[in-house]
């Protein structure tokens, strides 16, 4: 039986990359994904561009968006090489520039006439929408086939749209949401600590007062998986929810300790909001 032949140096590490970030998350993976670039360049130009989006997902995990930004020039990412790790690329951008305060607007739909999006497409234009503060147009149906799909995009779509509906005071299926969070558990734990604080925000809009059990919950496992992206948008929700509890004392502190954490990440979108 011949053998097969073995990985090189980059793809191994790629691999070993997206196990530990799923699983883990970006604090894990972090060390397996800062020599990505130095490897890739022996590899052509999709393996620099891989090397490229895995160690900018890493950085904006853990909250550094513009060191995330810098590391996509967008000089080097051609549409002809990968329609979807350009999109990915793309996307990626666009969290970044929004965290640092420029205006800007979801992912397009490029799919082709007359063809439903794809449904990582979906995905990135309904978070895109939960990240921006803008409930998901409800003209739209695409959401709505994308939902019954038993894996990872449609567990996510389910909480999307669970947020979508509370954050302008729909009714939505808190069992469907909590079937997600534990769809993506079991798929990939890192990501499930990403969801549960996007259930933390729709909690809020429910009950601000009331919030606060899913908003610390939200908080440490964050913590525990490194991921920090939305830490100051928690923390300034905590805050609230201390206001709307009467804990006033309290809410200025997790208000102060939000400015500090939104200073040091570079989200000036964030910090210039809770100036006004």
């Amino acid at each position: 039986m011949p053998r097969q032949p073995q990985p090189s140096p980059f793809a191994a590490r790629h691999a070993r990359w997206t196990e530990l970030h799923a699983r883990f998350g970006p604090a894990r993976a972090y060390p397996y994904a800062w020599r990505l670039p130095e490897l890739a360049r022996g590899e052509g130009r999709l393996a620099s561009v891989r090397a490229a989006l895995a160690l900018s997902l890493t950085l904006y995990g853990l909250g550094r968006f513009p060191e995330a930004l810098r590391n996509l020039s967008p000089d080097l990412f051609l549409e002809e090489d990968d329609a979807e790790l350009a999109a990915a690329v793309d996307d990626l951008r666009r969290r970044c520039l929004w965290w640092m305060g420029e205006d800007i607007a979801p992912p397009p739909d490029v799919s082709p006439p007359g063809c439903p999006p794809a449904p990582a497409a979906l995905l990135r234009r309904a978070y895109f929408h939960f990240l921006s503060d803008r409930p998901l147009p409800p003209e739209d149906t695409a959401w709505q086939a994308a939902l019954a799909a038993d894996d990872f995009h449609g567990a996510w779509l389910t909480l999307l749209v669970y947020w979508s509906r509370l954050r302008v005071g729909q009714p939505a299926s808190a069992t469907d949401a909590h079937a997600a969070l534990a769809a993506l558990r079991r798929q990939a734990p890192a990501e499930a600590a990403h969801a549960a604080a996007v259930y933390a925000e729709a909690a809020f809009h429910l009950a601000p007062a009331l919030s606060l059990v899913w908003l610390e919950e939200a908080l440490e496992q964050g913590e525990r998986f490194g991921q920090h992206h939305l830490k100051v948008r928690l923390l300034h929700l905590k805050a609230r929810a201390l206001e709307a509890g009467g804990a006033l004392r309290e809410a200025d502190r997790f208000l102060a300790l939000a400015r500090e954490w939104a200073a040091r990440q570079g989200a000036w979108r964030v910090l210039r909001d809770m100036a006004l």
